[in-house]
């Protein structure tokens, strides 16, 4: 059980806003040395345990450079014969927590949460929800009590611990309530979450950018059925919700969720929240505000309060960068974050702080600095945005890749209902293809032909795809409805569970590939 914090209890706004927002306002150098430190204690715990041995040898690192220069980078895998198993045996300090990921890879990355490192976690999320509530420096308008809706998955999933352990710090009124949240079916919590709305309003949402986008439409459904004879069941609603139902009537306008409810602050997670940005801000009113998590680092940046690119805590992990042009090296050189260069990607690389366990952890995650600093707020850190998964990159050529968020983008603004999709490269004589497999939603699919103009615009970095179709030739075939469902019940009949099911679109296997093709039930129909 986290204590609560007392600072929120005592209102005291100033010391709110030092103790979780202070940190914007290091100079770059007073960044590295908390670093620095943090990384040394963290030698010093892990080194003698048998896992931290395993990673490490024999030898102690005495400095942070002999650290970078005889520490390999390691990944999961290097971790997993022990994790996949939670051996508390092998670790530094006994967990607090258990928590793990969505399972993309085909199977959970568990990890374990020593007491001080859930704390930061939890510091972490704490920020987020004043900054995303926050128009100027030094606002707090998040509070014990506030009412937030949430949308996670339950424990031991990483959203789930969060939920739990940000309500011991900050009481809040959990929308629907937690005690009763992991015990509850998706049609379930929406309908109770709608009714507490209607009963007393909302304060911040917490959820995926695409979920936070699908309850807005179903509330959008459930406001535009209610009768004016319902009204007299929420009383303090009544006025709004009359004025509300009449002008979407005169002026032949769905009813939104932000003519009835005003929120402070969204917070979500995930590379997809481009993509549903619009939407979010159309239906609920308010601009969501992306934080940069990790299962395996916890919180590693969010934006501040002028909300332009996201910024790094030094508190959670001690961070290093493989450029770009070093990712393809056996041994790639790193740099740390006073080395960046404005402009340029970067994969992440993190070690863990407090016991934790992954050092030198490859996280799969590729940045890009878009400023080094922000003259406006006079924050004198760099500013990042998440580019993509470091395996989900395509690259055509030097100046020429994709990755997943920009074909999904591109899908999205053609305005054709999609089911799902896959995208490889594949070989012909003389020259590479890039292969998009396509399901689109079966009222959509007679509706539309599938031609070049069908993705009108994919840019990649270094110019749009369709103008340089030279440099690699988009072929699509379109797969009979049903297919993808059909994929993903196979792999459940071979033991995957549901959370394991999310699908590798980018450099998608030929395997994968040959078997929607089988599944889908006809002789696929390529378009250029």
């Amino acid at each position: 059980m986290l204590d609560k914090d007392e600072l929120f209890a005592s209102k005291e706004r100033g010391r709110i806003w030092q103790k979780h927002c202070g940190f914007l306002r290091l100079p770059l150098g007073e960044f590295i040395d908390i670093q620095q430190r943090l990384l040394l204690e963290q030698i010093d715990l892990v080194a003698d345990s048998p896992l931290g041995k395993k990673i490490i040898g024999q030898g102690k690192p005495k400095s942070v450079a002999e650290f970078r220069s005889l520490i390999p980078l390691t990944s999961y895998k290097d971790y997993q014969p022990y994790l996949a198993e939670k051996r508390e045996d092998v670790l530094a300090e006994k967990p607090y927590c258990w928590a793990h990921t969505s399972g993309r890879e085909g199977y959970f990355k568990w990890v374990p949460y020593t007491l001080r490192d859930y704390h930061r976690l939890i510091d972490f999320m704490i920020t987020a929800f004043i900054l995303a509530s926050a128009a100027r420096e030094g606002e707090v308008r998040f509070n014990p009590g506030a009412r937030v809706m949430l949308d996670f998955l339950p424990r031991p999933y990483i959203g789930g611990q969060i939920a739990f352990g940000l309500n011991q710090r900050v009481p809040y009124q959990a929308i629907p309530p937690l005690e009763i949240f992991e015990m509850m079916e998706n049609e379930e919590k929406m309908e109770m979450a709608f009714k507490m709305l209607l009963g007393g309003g909302v304060d911040f949402i917490f959820g995926a950018p695409s979920t936070l986008v699908a309850i807005g439409e179903r509330f959008t459904e459930q406001l535009e059925q209610m009768e004016f004879s319902h009204l007299t069941s929420y009383p303090s609603l009544t006025f709004r919700l009359a004025r509300a139902m009449l002008r979407s009537k005169m002026r032949e306008v769905k009813l939104l969720p932000c003519d009835l409810w005003t929120v402070k602050g969204i917070i979500s997670t995930g590379s997809d929240i481009t993509i549903y940005h619009p939407e979010i801000s159309r239906c609920w009113g308010t601009r969501p505000y992306n934080v940069y998590l990790a299962a395996e680092v916890g919180g590693i940046a969010l934006p501040s309060w002028a909300k332009r690119g996201m910024i790094f805590t030094p508190y959670s992990a001690f961070l290093e960068f493989i450029p770009e042009e070093e990712r393809g090296s056996e041994q790639p050189a790193t740099v740390l974050l006073d080395e960046v260069e404005s402009g340029k990607r970067y994969e992440i690389v993190t070690t863990n702080f407090y016991g934790m366990p992954f050092l030198r952890y490859r996280i799969g995650d590729i940045i890009k600095v878009v400023e080094l600093e922000d003259e406006e707020t006079n924050i004198r850190l760099p500013h990042v945005v998440f580019e993509s998964r470091a395996d989900e990159v395509i690259q055509i050529s030097d100046s020429l890749w994709l990755d997943e968020r920009k074909i999904r983008q591109a899908i999205h603004s053609s305005g054709v209902e999609c089911e799902d999709w896959a995208l490889c490269q594949e070989y012909i004589p003389d020259k590479v293809v890039l292969h998009l497999y396509l399901e689109l939603k079966e009222e959509t699919r007679n509706k539309e032909q599938i031609s070049p103009s069908y993705l009108p615009v994919i840019e990649c970095d270094g110019g749009n795809l369709m103008r340089r179709v030279d440099a690699s030739p988009l072929k699509i075939t379109l797969l009979y409805p049903g297919t993808f469902k059909c994929y993903y019940q196979g792999r459940q009949a071979c033991g995957f569970a549901a959370a394991q099911l999310k699908p590798h679109r980018m450099n998608a296997p030929q395997s994968m590939i040959k078997e929607l093709i089988r599944l889908s039930n006809q002789q696929p129909t390529d378009r250029m």
